[in-house]
């Protein structure tokens, strides 16, 4: 069997750390764990640098005892925001190096190097080369790199996946300053896609929304791959913070009042109080289902008219069956009564509206669809910028005689 996998992703409210490996395809997870990081990062904004590598760092050595495990994290792959996120396409070809023709490591290398030096739109960096395909000559294509196959020529037809400089360097450097080596990175939506891609029954052509902490993105995917991608600064956060706000009590009790009753409209003959708070003149303010669902629809209001504007600019100048494509949507609200409704009725157009949950045994909460799928697209190799897997260092059975 395989060397597990590492996989860490960075989310305004936590450090995920997913470690695994595939079998058949099928993703096996040995060890899942999360730290929080509140106020480190804030909209997919590294803001507390020094504190967020610390946290990283405690990371690189665990020994659960229940678990009865010790790992030892030195290699990952890691999962960047979609901030900024931009595709694009390209095709590049170069001559094969072996005087017999036959085509070896270094001629994909050779392509894919080319790709890498083509000039990048905007302020932004390539994060990942994704081949769609390469051809050889008698116009052959092959969807996986073609080594040993016979061909004068190599030609790759790649997506080409970017982030602005600053959110590259600033996600990288805090792992790599955690002594955790960086070994492959990539965009959450691709990750999630290449999920979705391996779970029974899910379209290949959708619009994909995923709901963080504090921002929303929105990504159409063709043929289980991202094409386009937008976000706004809104997110789960944010309801939190509408409640807290309103209601004048913490956000830990905001949330708890979210998770137990959602949006609720069923009708009862009494209203009973489901918090209270002290206002400034020292007087008990009491609240009831009532107060809370016109909370959470009222910022539904304004969450999905900035959902809208990603929404129809992505699909500017799409043809009108675009508005079809069904939407799947994770993380956020997906755990939120009532919110599958509400999206439904939002999306009236929208062939299906899917509210997309992990299967995977040890992480089937939605939580970790893109560190699952950072873990599929990590066991196989894709021509990415990586040359090979990103593996944990060793993961050992905690010795219970030890020491007795």
């Amino acid at each position: 069997m395989e060397k597990p996998v590492a996989i860490i992703e960075i989310t305004d409210s936590c450090v995920r750390l997913v470690v695994g490996n595939v079998v058949n395809n099928k993703p096996i997870i040995i060890y899942t764990t999360e730290k929080p990081i509140s106020g480190l990062v804030a909209r997919g904004e590294i803001v507390d640098f020094a504190n967020l590598v610390s946290v990283i760092s405690s990371l690189t050595s665990i020994k659960d005892e229940e678990a009865k495990l010790i790992i030892n994290v030195t290699e990952a792959t890691v999962i960047f925001p979609p901030i900024g996120f931009q595709i694009f396409q390209t095709e590049k070809t170069t001559n094969v190096v072996s005087p017999t023709s036959i085509i070896e490591k270094i001629d994909i290398q050779n392509v894919i190097s080319l790709v890498k030096k083509e000039p990048v739109p905007g302020r932004n960096e390539i994060v990942d080369i994704i081949p769609d395909s390469f051809i050889l000559e008698q116009n052959r294509a092959f969807s996986v790199p073609p080594i040993g196959q016979k061909s004068n020529s190599i030609t790759i037809f790649p997506k080409v996946h970017t982030l602005p400089v600053r959110v590259v360097s600033s996600y990288k450097e805090a792992v790599e300053n955690s002594h955790i080596r960086a070994k492959r990175c990539l965009v959450s939506p691709y990750a999630i896609s290449d999920l979705i891609k391996a779970s029974e029954g899910t379209p290949s052509n959708y619009i994909l929304v995923d709901i963080n902490a504090g921002y929303s993105a929105i990504t159409t995917v063709g043929n289980h791959s991202p094409f386009s991608s937008a976000y706004f600064l809104l997110g789960e956060n944010d309801l939190i913070l509408a409640v807290s706000s309103s209601f004048g009590i913490s956000e830990d009790k905001a949330k708890d009042l979210l998770d137990t009753y959602g949006i609720n409209d069923r009708s009862l003959n009494f209203k009973p109080v489901i918090a209270t708070s002290v206002m400034d003149n020292g007087r008990q303010r009491t609240f009831t289902l009532d107060d809370l669902n016109d909370v959470i629809r009222h910022f539904m209001k304004d969450y999905f008219t900035q959902l809208d504007a990603a929404y129809y600019s992505l699909l500017s100048g799409s043809s009108e069956k675009a508005k079809q494509l069904p939407i799947i949507i994770i993380g956020g609200f997906d755990n939120l009564y009532g919110f599958e409704n509400l999206a439904k009725q939002h999306f009236i157009d929208a062939s299906d509206v899917i509210l997309f949950s992990t299967k995977c045994i040890g992480a089937r909460d939605s939580k970790y669809a893109a560190t699952i799928g950072a873990l599929l697209v990590s066991s196989r190799y894709k021509g990415s910028l990586s040359d090979q897997r990103a593996k944990v260092s060793q993961v050992g059975r905690v010795d219970e005689n030890k020491g007795k």
